[in-house]
């Protein structure tokens, strides 16, 4: 589901708003409704990076950004018992691109845990809200 605020932004930037404009709306937007979120300089090549924060089941929304070389990775993500995971592919760029996926916890979770592959030297920066 497309939350109304970012729905409004599309419309409106059909008349001529750029693609960045768009994006921006839905950074903004996410962070209104950002719960935690986690940066660091990726030193190993198959670093975990772990959210320790209390998540219900429900639906959220993570935004990943990767800075540094032009390169891409798929991150695995798994819940504290392991029930829930997935992967985003995240590509990297010297401007920061900003990678937004919904997901859907089925139980409660202490903390969300994130393996970025291949990304030595990148700078992530990872963030969940309230979808």
């Amino acid at each position: 589901m497309v939350p109304a605020a970012l729905l409004a932004m599309v419309s409106l930037c059909l008349g001529g708003c750029s693609a960045n404009d768009i994006q921006a709306s839905a950074d903004a937007l996410h962070q209104e409704h950002e719960l935690v979120s986690i940066g660091t300089e990726v030193t190993q090549p198959n670093q975990e990076l772990s959210l320790g924060f209390p998540l219900n089941g429900g639906q959220y929304s993570l935004a990943m950004q990767c800075s540094g070389e032009e390169r891409s990775s798929t991150i695995e993500w798994n819940t504290s018992d392991s029930t829930d995971h997935g992967e985003i592919n995240v590509p990297c760029s010297s401007d920061g691109n900003v990678v937004h996926q919904e997901i859907t916890l089925g139980s409660y979770s202490q903390s969300l845990n994130f393996v970025a592959a291949e990304l030595q030297g990148q700078r992530l920066q990872v963030s969940v809200a309230d979808s």
